[in-house]
């Protein structure tokens, strides 16, 4: 006898030698025994209990059944049930009865499909095939199969309302629309006596404006032709004639052309000592520039003073007095402005604002009280290491100051707070704006 070895490793083709047999145990598997043949491993699972293991597909040819007699398991297939966990139904359905139901074996039967499942509840079709629902001659329907007669207008009995797009009536004198015709003044009747064209002229009463009209009987009420100018600018409705209406021929109670005329030249312009008034004002009211320095007899223009200033506190460089008028609106400042060379862009900041006054003792005479600007003052800022000629590019709105005399100040400050950066102000001028 030969010998059959184990190995313990799964055999393959290339490890088995044609003609060898070998037993091997896998893990989880049953004992099985390789051989190769023919260039191909086979292979069959050894049982200890009776039970078949199949690594892959179960491939039958034939019938399967159980086998044997007394046992406790129950047929597979042949002769017994497929449980619901192996696609089947689990349970004997040949002695039931319904939509469809096995009456026995391999006989298949149908009962009465209801609503609910897509059917008709019935097993004749006489209670709901369409072939049977026929007309009648009145319009009526019937279920009998029987031969369907068209319908006619006049078999429909009764009468067809509006709703349901008749006319209500029985007799066509009602309704028929070749008896309605107009007369002469525009009304209309319904006895097919001829239609009469209507007349404006024979349109009895009075159009209104609300329909197109003018609502009156007379022309002499609306018509425009007869809307005329009178030579003192003033309209008439008589249609006697237009006048030309001059300067000297218009109603004039404001005495306007006494002004006119007294107050502008024939030659364009105006007339000697004519005041233009106060519509147009803009005043240089302080500039540092004109100044005469030194302080000594006959001393005459010096160029400006150059202000400086080391620290982020805004110090006053300049003041003066400044007499308010109502009619002045807004205050703007021009300068030169520039921040020392070593600033690494420390802007250079001047302040205008406007100060009361605080009125001192004998020998220090009036000072601006500083502590409350009047109105909102305005700021300039500039980084440039060049004096650079400059403007408050908004104008300080001076509007609600009461007329009287003010403190107006210039003030000098740089931002940087270390006092490491210079700001350079000079030659300033302030200039007022009226309305």
């Amino acid at each position: 006898m030969d010998y059959v070895k184990r190995v313990y490793s799964q055999p393959n083709a290339r490890s088995l030698k044609e003609g060898e047999e070998v037993v091997y145990l896998g893990k989880g598997k049953p004992l099985a025994r390789y051989r190769k043949e023919g260039g191909q491993v086979w292979v069959s699972y050894m049982s200890t209990d009776g039970n078949l293991y199949v690594d892959k597909d179960f491939n039958v040819q034939g019938t399967i059944s159980q086998g044997g007699t007394g046992g406790t398991g129950t047929p597979v297939v042949k002769g017994g049930l497929v449980p619901m966990t192996a696609g089947g139904m689990g349970a004997n359905i040949s002695a039931n009865t319904g939509t469809m139901y096995i009456a026995s074996a391999g006989t298949v039967s149908t009962g009465t499909l209801p609503v609910n499942q897509g059917g008709t509840a019935v097993t004749a079709n006489t209670t709901w095939v369409n072939s049977n629902i026929t007309t009648s001659a009145d319009g009526t329907l019937n279920y009998d199969g029987t031969t369907a007669v068209a319908p006619s207008l006049p078999d429909i009995s009764g009468t067809l309302t509006i709703a349901k797009g008749g006319t209500s009536a029985t007799n066509s004198n009602g309704w028929l629309n070749s008896r309605i015709t107009t007369n002469a003044n525009g009304t209309l009747n319904y006895d097919a006596t001829g239609a009469t064209v209507p007349n404006i002229e024979n349109i009895a009463g009075t159009l209104t404006i609300a329909k197109g009209g003018t609502g009156a009987t007379d022309s002499n009420a609306w018509l425009n032709s007869r809307v005329e100018m009178n030579t003192n600018g003033t309209l008439n409705y008589s249609a006697n004639g237009s006048g030309n209406p001059t300067m000297d021929t218009l109603t004039d109670d404001n005495n306007i052309r006494a002004r006119v005329t007294g107050s502008l030249a024939s030659g364009n312009g105006l007339n000697t000592g004519v005041a233009i008034g106060d519509s147009v004002k803009g005043i240089t009211i302080f500039n540092e520039s004109i100044i005469a320095r030194p302080v000594t007899d006959d001393s005459t223009t010096d160029a400006s003073d150059i202000w400086w200033q080391t620290d982020d506190t805004p110090v006053i460089k300049c003041i003066f007095n400044y007499v308010h008028d109502t009619d002045n609106k807004t205050m703007k400042c021009s300068f030169l402005l520039r921040s020392g060379s070593a600033d690494s862009g420390k802007n250079a900041i001047i302040k205008l604002a406007i100060y009361d006054y605080s009125i001192g003792g004998v020998t220090t005479g009036s000072v601006p009280d500083t502590g409350a600007d009047k109105v909102t003052p305005v700021t300039v800022a500039t980084n440039r290491t060049t004096f650079s000629a400059m403007g408050t590019t908004s104008a300080m709105d001076i509007s609600g100051l009461s007329a009287g005399i003010y403190k107006v100040a210039i003030l000098l400050y740089n931002e940087d707070s270390t006092g490491g950066t210079t700001s350079y102000l000079t030659g300033p001028v302030v200039i007022v704006y009226g309305s």
